[in-house]
């Protein structure tokens, strides 16, 4: 096969290809592979529903399918079933999916630049409140129950909930065009939230389970919280139970909703398979067409939340999902808005800059494991899961890779990998490294050093301590002054479900002043982007946790201003799954706190769903230029002015509403 196809394919794929000159991997089962396809034209999509061996085949949208490539067990049959489509010249790229993590008062009525009933008793147009507008949700857990997604009559404002984790087979219907999990409709979830009203088994209608699995705890009542904070109705508290009394609601409390319900099961598979589900940015992709196309069968405008993101991909828009994204919203009346990501924190450090100088290689620090405890009883801790780290530079240039173990083990080394090589080494302790070196991208796009660590044969898992990720230049590009640009993050696993915490995978080299810490997809072209203030500090500080600007730059990508704007995320008191259960005698309270930038996208959801509510067909990009412009600048920032953590500014709904007021002369 010709580099030229094999370059089509993602690193998390390519050892399929490669299985001839990697040692170690021959032989070895192999699952089926999810994958993204970008094709050139329609005959092409026909074409490739026909290849050998794709199932699950779903066109998203002109341009880019969804497809399950079988393998039958054996790396062979993939290798060669994947060969045959990437030697199809009108097949531009096959990606392989990534896994994504999920990331009210005071601050509704901080967004909206006065109190929150003052806005919506002076807002001219303050009966649509967002009706007439769907909100999508893409996140884990909704509780259909509770009265704050009701309408003014008592009936449900969810439209449609599909439940991506349920089966088909047993639980319910699945959506035609996709053909897995279970949807609802407004009716059904209507009888099942009478049924829990009067004490009776709501699952005999729906079976979705606001509160996820104990297995599941770290997005317990995820999606409800982010839903109540764009969409939810006013509810009133009583006082010493939760924050004083008073009216509590989400931004566009009129909105109709659909809410998709992720699979968890599955990200979490890909933490503890070392060849990964690879099905979850798929079923991702699938939860953004689905909302778009449940608010159309509606006729009403759509703007998407997405409170997750990943690390991964060059952090430049280029991505699959991105570039899928930015298709759906080319449609006037769609956006999606999409948190910033919660991984600035110094403590986290997933993001080097440098300069790689010919004749001085570059040491990358890259420290994996932890150390528990403290002083001399401090004790190494493994890292159980595999460990992947990503360097993008310009493609005019050419580096090569090496990977050492840390020196207080030896230090053994890997051999050197060039551009356009993929090499396994199996090291004498146990772990095994893949690097992929990739000349250029998909679309002429820029090179890429993906490398995976993985555990290999030791039980305990990667060896606490500092790996070294050694950079040489082979060839300086001519715009590169006198030095190889690179920018490297570290994509970090899942938590594993009987950990509180992270597992450490860190670059140590990490520049506070330089990073660029968005994480994707927040980096598509045009969707909003948005950040994290705590509205209730003195200050109104930007969150430590909120992703920084821009965009990286390279040959084939302008670097952009992300994020768009910020909203409050620290500690937002909202919804809570649960709370309205009939037995629940006030052991569930009705309100829950949570921070992070997670929080902070569905203000801004709600923001664009009133706007859209008042013009149906609003494109992306008059609804960002809406709200950056009337955005309040912070930190001594001047009007229209970008700051890499605040964006243009803390967003504000009045003045925005105002605006689109102004652009439509009053019709």
């Amino acid at each position: 096969m010709s580099p030229d196809n094999r370059y089509k394919l993602g690193p998390r794929l390519r050892r399929v290809l490669e299985v001839d000159s990697a040692a170690g991997v021959q032989g070895k089962p192999v699952g089926d592979a999810a994958v993204i396809i970008e094709v050139a034209d329609r005959p092409s999509r026909a074409r490739v529903k026909n290849y050998d061996g794709i199932d699950d085949f779903v066109c998203v949208l002109d341009g880019y399918c969804t497809a399950t490539v079988r393998s039958k067990g054996s790396r062979k049959v993939l290798r060669r079933r994947l060969a045959a489509l990437l030697s199809d010249p009108n097949i531009v790229e096959i990606e392989a999916v990534r896994s994504f993590r999920p990331q009210l008062y005071h601050s509704v009525r901080n967004i909206h630049g006065r109190t929150a009933a003052s806005f919506v008793r002076n807002d001219p147009h303050a009966a649509t409140q967002g009706t007439g507008a769907v909100i999508g949700i893409v996140d884990y857990g909704l509780d259909y129950t509770l009265p704050a997604f009701l309408d003014e009559r008592g009936v449900t404002r969810i439209a449609y909930l599909w439940d991506q984790q349920l089966s088909a087979r047993k639980d319910g219907p699945a959506p035609e065009k996709y053909g897995y999990g279970v949807e609802y409709t407004s009716a059904d979830i209507e009888k099942a939230r009478k049924a829990h009203a009067a004490h009776k088994d709501p699952r005999r209608y729906v079976k979705h389970d606001p509160r996820q699995p104990e297995a599941f705890a770290d997005v317990d009542g995820h999606g409800t919280v982010v839903t109540g904070i764009a969409a939810g109705k006013a509810i009133s508290v009583t006082a010493g139970k939760n924050p004083p009394a008073g009216e509590y609601m989400g931004v566009a409390p009129g909105a109709t909703l659909v809410f998709v319900n992720l699979n968890r099961r599955s990200t979490l598979d890909q933490t503890s398979d070392s060849e990964g589900t690879l099905a979850n940015s798929i079923e991702l992709i699938h939860a953004i067409a689905y909302c778009f196309e449940r608010a159309e069968a509606l006729n009403q405008p759509c703007v998407v939340n997405l409170s997750m993101g990943f690390n991964g991909g060059g952090h430049d828009g280029n991505t699959a999902v991105e570039a899928i994204i930015d298709a759906f919203l080319a449609t006037p009346g769609r956006a999606a808005v999409i948190a910033a990501g919660n991984e600035n924190a110094e403590s986290k450090r997933i993001y080097y800059a440098g300069s790689v100088v010919r004749g001085a290689p570059l040491p990358l620090a890259w420290y994996n494991g932890e150390m528990q405890g403290a002083g001399d009883d401090a004790l190494p801790r493994d890292d159980p899961t595999p460990n992947e780290l990503e360097i993008w530079y310009s493609r005019d240039s050419e580096l090569r890779v090496r990977v050492s173990e840390p020196a207080t083990w030896g230090g053994e080394k890997t051999g050197w990998v060039k551009p356009g090589e993929f090499r396994v080494f199996a090291l004498k302790n146990g772990e095994q490294v893949e690097i992929t070196s990739d000349p250029r991208t998909a679309w002429d796009g820029d090179a890429r050093i993906h490398i995976k660590l993985s555990p290999g044969s030791r039980t305990s898992g990667i060896r606490e301590g500092r790996w070294l990720v050694e950079l040489e230049a082979l060839k300086v590009g001519a715009g590169e002054h006198g030095g190889v640009r690179i920018d490297a993050w570290v994509e970090r696993t899942i938590a594993q479900v009987s950990d509180s915490d992270y597992l450490s995978s860190e670059l140590l080299d990490y520049d506070g002043e330089a990073r660029i810490t968005l994480t994707t997809p927040g980096t598509a072209r045009r969707a909003i982007t948005v950040a994290s203030f705590d509205d209730k500090a003195p200050d109104a500080a930007i969150s430590e946790f909120s992703g920084r600007g821009p965009t990286r730059t390279g040959p084939t990508s302008l670097r952009r201003f992300k994020p768009d704007v910020a909203a409050p995320g620290g500690l937002i008191w909202s919804m809570n799954a649960g709370a309205a259960d009939p037995g629940n005698a006030g052991v569930v309270p009705p309100l829950v706190q949570v921070g992070g930038t997670s929080m902070s996208a569905p203000h801004v959801t709600g923001i664009v769903a009133r706007l859209l509510s008042r013009q149906h067909f609003l494109t992306s990009s008059e609804i960002r230029d809406i709200l950056t412009e009337t955005a309040d600048p912070r930190d001594g920032a001047k009007k229209s002015e970008w700051d890499p953590q605040w964006g243009y500014g803390a967003v504000n709904a009045e003045a925005a509403m105002r605006k689109l007021e102004q652009k439509l002369g009053g019709r």
